[in-house]
């Protein structure tokens, strides 16, 4: 026996002896089967080259290693804290090891192949949140005995394990490393020596070196405190720290002192004459939008409107809309927008939360919202009254009255209501000074002219809408106003686009992908769109150029929480399957962080926080809500930071991958899923031009259903895919748990108020599983009563059950497995094996199995041949 084994055999010499088999061969067999068992490893457990593309093509023979050595300080503390604790260095290794691939993965259930003689054995273990490292090392120590006790049986053939672990003196090697990552540690005279390798095409060197350097990070932190909870330990190296802080380097000079109204004052002295409006055939100047403005603000003021007054606005998109925003802001208040299309419940409630003592709207619009308001607010049709309204304005100046510029940057500019968790909107405050970083941002990022002329489109209860708005302002730039509806509409669109002669637009990517495929011509005036709202894919990327030849096109990301966005992306620069969400603007900060605010390494997932100038100062009236998003900044103490619920990662060239909402990580069988991670994946499919994926049910009836619009799907015509075809792509990428038990083509995606796609709608769809395989019914009494047994655990009518249809197709998965086989042994006296079910999945095949079963003992029944189908 070697070293190595020596080593290994430490921990168990003391049970050897009693070890004695008291259990079954079957127990054994049951022993591996959980070890090995297959949900353990389709994982990911490294993240993947980082927005790097690595070479498809490189020898698979072709390995990276990277060798550190530790400290002898370290390597003093292994030992000591290894013999006070009875464990041999290799358990603390192997469970330092299993942490941090918990911390990568965020993945409980830890299995890691370990090197013993010529076999790799499984070590499987649990990191269950809460629990202390102490504890966790118990618990690996535990799990490598009871390994030991099964080693009397051979493993099961064509095992596979994506990490595997060799400890020794440096001169065992660990077999070669095919598509595992492999770790050795060496225990050398005065220290130790660890090695990481890997293929060149499953992983590149840096992240090796990374990976490393977290392992000893981790190791170092936990030399320090045995007790702390496995999860709070940090292991990010002082190297990424640097490479993070350089990132966020964002610090940038801006007109601090300003309000965002001033700019629009500013360009009104001196160009009064520009185009600054255009709707319909309406036109208005710089100086006649100036003077309405000033009218209604010097009005607002006569009713008590101050610094942080919130005046409501209920309009539809028209001059009445630019001038009630402006108006307001100029009076020092904060404009409050509320789509008249929203529901009269949804207005009502936004009414009274925000208390807005003045609801400015249209004529027509006054009998809807009569009875929605509260005693004592003033309603005022901007249309019906605007001679009332100029006509107060002028008697005020004739008694020598102005308007008071007591308003700061610290004051609200604006309150947009947001979805909320609880059914009800929240509303998102809004202050000058992080409107104005943001504005200020763009017009010298994007630099817009008096040449220009920018589409606002966007519903204005969309944060979006707020840019489109007040950037032309700023840069003295023509603002054309689409009628009302007309964002949904895309030939209205288009050909609003060429009369108008629109150089800048904004796009959420559905709409964008709408206009891609339904426009009919070039729109050369475009130079720039800008996406966000959602992930942009990158198929939209490849296209735009059909219909805008001469733009370039910008992915922004941003919440509502953060005046409008807060990363961008040229998209020109695209290297990536993926678009990415870009870099922090100016004086924005971003963190991304595990749940107890580690920082997470390069390229591991983790919640995206904003910090810096931008963020809003909270949610009204919900001051628990902001305590809870708006939280203490670690990093800059003193301030605060938001928390998105958005998954992220940093790229190493200093941009950002978005991965979905936390809240749309699901637990299915067991199994945390990102379903945008199936998303951007599906997204890839050729035939395929946008899709989303949701769950579907409750419990073990829970499933993901994706949904897609098929590149040659018209109006009137859908086109369906091969579900088949879908899931092969799929896991091409994907484990099989993560691949939706249903696909359904749709015409097209149904959409929220603000051009979103609406989830919840797709949520609500009744989608009914069907077979790819053509209705062939039951040839005898087996079948029949095989296909009844199928209906009541699938929730399906047996008559609807083909002998030719895959049970996983029609809905299936392995938590019903186990009470299907039982309800067959009841009914035919014949005990299966469960992993028969998984060879054999159709009507047909398990009723030859049943009645080989029953002609045949149990050897000649390991004869017969399973077409081989993996779950």
């Amino acid at each position: 026996m070697n070293k190595t084994n020596e080593t290994l055999e430490r921990p168990f010499t003391a049970m050897e002896n009693t070890s004695s088999r008291s259990r079954g061969d079957q127990d054994y067999a049951n022993y591996w089967s959980v070890q090995s068992g297959s949900d353990s490893q389709v994982f990911r457990w490294l993240p993947d080259s980082c927005g790097k593309e690595l070479d498809g093509d490189s020898d698979s023979d072709s390995e990276n290693i990277v060798t550190i050595r530790l400290t002898k300080q370290l390597s003093d503390w292994v030992r000591g804290f290894s013999g006070g604790k009875s464990v041999q260095p290799f358990v603390l290794f192997l469970a330092v090891l299993k942490l941090l691939l918990h911390k990568y993965s965020n993945r409980e259930d830890l299995m890691v192949g370990i090197t013993y003689n010529a076999d790799i054995l499984p070590v499987r273990t649990q990191c269950i949140e809460g629990v202390q490292f102490n504890r966790f090392l118990a618990e690996v120590q535990n799990a490598l005995v009871q390994t030991r006790k099964g080693t009397v049986d051979p493993l099961p053939p064509n095992s596979h394990f994506q990490v595997v672990y060799t400890y020794g003196d440096g001169n065992n090697k660990s077999s070669e490393v095919g598509d595992s990552l492999t770790v050795e540690v060496a225990e050398e005279k005065a220290s130790f020596s660890i090695s990481f390798a890997a293929s060149a095409n499953i992983c590149d060197k840096s992240m090796l070196q990374r990976l490393s350097g977290n392992f000893t990070m981790l190791l170092t932190e936990i030399s320090k405190a045995q007790d702390n909870v496995v999860q709070t330990y940090p292991m990010v190296t002082g190297q990424e720290q640097q490479l993070f802080a350089s990132f966020n380097d964002t610090s940038f000079d801006y007109p601090r002192d300003k309000c965002i109204h001033q700019f629009f004052i500013e360009k009104t002295a001196v160009n009064p004459n520009q185009i600054a409006v255009r709707f319909e055939n309406e036109r208005l100047t710089y100086q006649q939008l100036y003077d309405k403005c000033c009218d209604l603000a010097l009005f607002l003021q006569s009713l008590n409107i101050r610094p942080d007054s919130l005046v409501g606005l209920c309009l539809e998109r028209s001059v009445e809309m630019m001038v009630g925003i402006h108006g307001t802001l100029i009076a020092g208040g904060a404009y409050v927008p509320m789509d008249p299309d929203y529901p009269n419940d949804r207005l009502a409630y936004m009414l009274e939360d925000s208390q807005a003592s003045i609801v400015l709207c249209q004529g027509r619009l006054i009998d809807k919202l009569k009875p929605l308001i509260k005693e004592g607010t003033t309603l005022i049709a901007l249309d019906e009254s605007w001679n009332e309204i100029a006509a107060r304005a002028e008697a005020l100046r004739d008694q020598k009255k102005t308007i008071r510029e007591d308003v700061q940057p610290n004051h609200l500019a604006y309150i947009i209501y947001t979805s909320g968790s609880t059914g009800r909107p929240k509303g998102v405050m809004v202050e000058h000074r992080a409107l104005v970083n943001r504005i200020d941002w763009m017009q010298r990022t994007y630099l817009l002219s008096e040449k220009d002329v920018v589409l606002q489109k966007t519903p204005f209860s969309f944060d979006v809408s707020v840019w489109e708005f007040v950037w032309p302002m700023m840069a003295g730039a023509t603002l054309a106003f689409a009628k009302p509806g007309g964002h949904r509409d895309v030939l209205y669109l288009e050909d609003l686009i060429q009369e108008s002669g629109i150089t800048t637009l904004h796009f959420v990517p559905s709409m964008l992908h709408a206009y891609l495929d339904h426009s009919q011509s070039r729109c050369d005036s475009v130079r720039q769109i800008f996406c966000s709202g959602e992930a942009l894919d990158n198929k939209a990327v490849a296209a735009y150029k059909k219909r805008f030849p001469r733009a370039v096109l910008h992915n922004l990301y941003g919440p509502t929480e953060a005046a409008i966005d807060v990363t961008f992306f040229d998209c020109s620069r695209l290297k990536t399957p993926f678009v990415p969400i870009g870099a922090p603007i100016s004086n924005i900060q971003i963190y991304i962080l595990d749940k107890y605010n580690n920082l997470q390494p390069l390229g591991v997932p983790g919640e995206l926080h904003i910090a810096g100038d931008g963020l809003a100062r909270g949610y009204h009236n919900r001051h628990e809500l902001t305590s809870e998003k708006f939280v203490n900044n670690p990093f800059s103490p003193g301030k605060r930071m938001y928390k998105s619920g958005d998954l992220a990662r940093w790229m190493e060239d200093g941009n950002i991958e978005y991965l979905g909402r936390i809240d749309t990580q699901v637990k299915i069988r067991g199994f945390r899923i990102e379903t945008g991670e199936i998303e951007t994946i599906l997204h890839q499919h050729p035939d395929i031009n946008n899709c989303a994926v949701v769950v579907q049910g409750e419990g073990v009836e829970k499933k993901l259903l994706a949904f897609y619009l098929a590149k040659d799907t018209k109006e009137g015509n859908v086109v369906k895919l091969a579900a088949e075809s879908l899931k092969s792509f799929l896991l091409q990428s994907l484990p099989d748990y993560m691949v939706p038990a249903a696909f359904v083509s749709l015409e097209e995606f149904p959409l929220t108020p603000n051009g979103k796609l609406n989830r919840r709608a797709l949520e609500s769809i009744d989608v009914q599983m069907e077979s790819s395989k053509a209705y062939v019914a039951p040839h005898n009494d087996t079948e029949q009563r095989l296909t009844e047994i199928w209906g009541e655990t699938l929730g399906i009518e047996a008559k609807k059950i083909g002998v030719d249809d895959n049970f996983f197709e029609l809905g299936g998965h392995s938590l019903l497995v186990a009470p299907l086989l039982s309800e067959i042994r009841d009914q035919f006296a014949v005990d299966l094996p469960l992993n028969t079910f998984f060879d054999v999945y159709t009507v047909a095949g398990l009723a030859e199995v049943i009645k080989a079963a029953e002609d045949q003992d149990e050897e000649e029944l390991g004869d017969i041949e399973f077409e081989e189908f993996t779950l």
